[in-house]
């Protein structure tokens, strides 16, 4: 059996703790004066190591976050060749492979890339993220402004759109200005374009509507055969934008109008 403790043994014990902490506590009092003497603030010199250790905590979650932000700017980068090369690509082989003499498809090949070309500009400035719709309609329609014409009339509220929508709408927009410089209303000098867009609302929500009609232009006949210009303005845009693409050879004019719902203008990248 344990013998019990005498209050006077218990007593010792207390007064052997309170000793020792007394010496702690005259110990860490002579390093302070020591430490003091040789110049180093000891309470100073903790705040700044707790402060180093959170500077450095930071700096290393930083550094991490700047990786992780360059490995999604690179694989945001492959992404954006691969959808390029394959528009490129799609080009190529529709206009290209067409029965036409080889400098007139050439010369189509280079104007559409131009036009590829002008629509990325665009999105470059906005950092890839979304693209002013009338910024697009004036920078790819540019060789056929005119100066001081009045040649193309655009009206409208001011509508971003995505990547996807961006590039369909900036590559269609070339094709009708291409076909209204050859055949249509800017084949001569009296003729000009309207292009007006709307923001609907409706039952199952706002309706993107946009219009382009030719005017004074040329009497216009419908094409003979379907070419990459009509299925790139009737199927691609029509896709890009989730919705639906008229076009139609009225004898006065050109026309062509989108319908869609204004979330599908929202697509900000391609699968």
């Amino acid at each position: 059996m344990s013998q019990l403790r005498t209050p006077a043994a218990m007593g010792n014990d207390k007064r052997d703790r309170q000793n020792g902490e007394a010496d702690l506590v005259r110990e860490v009092d002579r390093l302070r004066f020591l430490l003091k003497q040789a110049g180093i603030d000891a309470e100073q010199s903790s705040l700044e190591t707790k402060a180093g250790e959170r500077r450095h905590v930071r700096d290393v979650a930083e550094e991490r976050a700047r990786t992780e932000a360059a490995h999604d700017n690179v694989d945001e980068l492959r992404h954006r060749l691969k959808n390029t090369l394959a528009v490129v690509q799609a080009i190529a082989n529709a206009t290209l492979g067409l029965d036409v003499p080889r400098e007139d498809a050439r010369a189509a090949f280079n104007s559409r890339l131009e036009a590829l070309a002008r629509a990325h500009e665009i999105l470059f400035q906005s950092n890839w993220a979304r693209a002013s719709l009338r910024t697009i309609i004036d920078g790819i329609l540019a060789p056929y402004a005119g100066s001081g014409r009045n040649r193309i009339r655009a009206k409208g509220p001011e509508v971003s759109l995505g990547v996807k929508p961006a590039l369909a709408l900036g590559l269609a927009i070339h094709e009708l200005g291409t076909n209204a410089a050859k055949y249509g209303a800017l084949s001569n000098d009296e003729g000009y374009i309207e292009i007006a867009w709307t923001l609907a609302p409706r039952p199952q929500g706002p309706e993107f509507r946009l219009r382009w009609r030719e005017r004074n232009g040329p009497p216009v006949l419908p094409p003979s055969r379907t070419g990459f210009g009509t299925l790139l303005i009737q199927r691609n845009l029509a896709a890009e934008f989730k919705g639906e693409v008229e076009l139609e050879y009225h004898p006065n004019g050109v026309e062509c109008t989108i319908y869609a719902p204004a979330e599908g203008l929202n697509e900000s990248q391609a699968d």
